[in-house]
């Protein structure tokens, strides 16, 4: 995903953010919390999504170019798919996609959804990537397995990927997370 990353960006993100976006992507519930716990500042905090979304949208145009729009869309959780395939499709018909785009990002953070939302693509990429890759291992193409593989990956990983970012804003609303960090 490093080597991704890099290609993506190249020199217009510091190797810092690069690392940072990494992390995110590798260990999306640890890097949000860590996150939210160092900005105390709300503002910056929106902003931190906003950026953060941009990238992980543009990174999984890039993870996702070579599929079809169909299997992406099957690889998508569903609660999030129409919302997901909005960002990461160019729409012909869009005057202003910046605005659009931006809009739309906007009502995930102001909807409290962004936490669920960034811990999806990890889910995408290895669902695509590793199911991709075992695939090919076990059949030597990419072919219908594909989808059994990347299923397997998927929902292995969306379970305990959606349930500990529920968990973390369960205790942030009831405040237990001051009790359990002792504080």
């Amino acid at each position: 995903m490093r080597r991704k990353i890099d290609e993506e960006f190249g020199n217009t993100l510091s190797v810092k953010d690069k690392r940072s976006l990494a992390t995110l992507i590798y260990y999306p519930q640890e890097k949000l919390e860590l996150v939210c716990q160092e900005e105390e500042d709300q503002e910056v905090l929106e902003d931190w999504f906003k950026i953060t979304i941009h990238r992980l949208v543009q990174m999984t145009k890039r993870v996702s170019s070579k599929y079809t729009r169909s299997k992406v869309r099957k690889a998508l959780p569903h609660d999030f798919s129409y919302v997901i395939e909005e960002l990461i499709t160019e729409k012909e018909e869009i005057q202003d996609k910046e605005l659009y785009y931006n809009e739309i990002i906007n009502t995930i953070i102001r909807i409290g959804r962004a936490p669920w939302l960034s811990a999806l693509p990890p889910i995408l990429f290895n669902a695509v990537a590793i199911g991709a890759e075992w695939c090919y291992a076990a059949t030597g193409s990419i072919n219908v397995a594909f989808w059994v593989f990347a299923g397997q990956i998927a929902l292995g990983q969306l379970l305990p990927c959606l349930l500990g970012v529920w968990l973390v804003t369960l205790l942030e609303r009831r405040g237990l997370q001051t009790i359990i960090e002792g504080k």
